[in-house]
């Protein structure tokens, strides 16, 4: 039996995850930890790098929307064409 938060979360008409989805998901959740990572640590990044650690933090901001952008993309792209029956 499934907690039902988990159930709402589950998208039956889903496609199955292909190697190239998996790597961007995976790289999406990196730049999002490391992200969340510079945030929290950016006195240390401060520290250690002086002016340059903001652009770390900076460059992280931009990085992470934008590829969560192109992999969201890609995955609403696969389950479309699973839905028309075309595979993933």
């Amino acid at each position: 039996m499934k907690h039902p938060l988990l159930i709402a979360v589950l998208t039956p008409g889903a496609a199955p995850e292909t190697r190239g989805l998996r790597i961007m998901r995976l790289v999406w959740m990196a730049l999002c930890a490391s992200l969340a990572g510079a945030v929290l640590g950016l006195q240390a990044l401060l520290a250690l790098l002086g002016p340059k650690g903001a652009l770390v933090a900076a460059a992280l901001c931009l990085a992470a929307p934008i590829h969560g952008l192109f992999y969201f993309r890609a995955k609403i792209r696969a389950d479309e064409s699973l839905e028309r029956g075309e595979g993933a």
